[in-house]
């Protein structure tokens, strides 16, 4: 049953809540992705990784190197102890530590799985009148196909 709240009330309540949710301490930290080494989510960390570092401002990002080294776990933290701290403080560092991590573990990316995923929602997400006026093509797979 569903009471209803008289409009003074209500917005007590919304205050409330407005200065509750104001006052959770969301720390930098919290954001940071953790990894175990883990071979099959290599990828998954590797996107998890680039979506930090572009939510981190561009000033703060020589950061974005070390705080993900502090989250790795087993295999992935023994690959990541000698990693060249110089570079991984700056611009760029978050990806360098993923490279030496899977240079260490023997572990390839994907071939581009992940720009051949976007570019496929690219392609698909054309206007109507995009895909006509490019001719006699037709969307086969993950790539444009003349027609024959």
């Amino acid at each position: 049953m569903v009471a209803e709240l008289s409009s003074s009330t209500a917005a007590k309540l919304l205050v409330v809540a407005a200065a509750w949710f104001m006052s959770r301490d969301i720390r930098a930290e919290d954001l940071v992705p953790a990894w175990d080494g883990d071979l099959a989510k290599a990828d998954d960390y590797q996107i998890d990784v680039t979506a930090y570092v572009r939510g981190t401002r561009r000033d703060e990002r020589y950061v974005c190197g070390p705080r993900p080294w502090r989250k790795l776990q087993g295999r992935a933290k023994q690959a990541a102890k000698d990693v060249d701290w110089d570079e991984l403080e700056r611009d760029g560092g978050a990806q360098y530590l993923i490279k030496h991590i899977r240079k260490k573990l023997g572990a390839q990316p994907s071939p581009s799985s992940w720009s051949q995923s976007t570019s496929l929602a690219a392609c698909l997400a054309r206007p109507c009148s995009l895909r006509q006026s490019l001719g006699p093509q037709t969307y086969r797979s993950s790539r444009l196909v003349p027609l024959t």
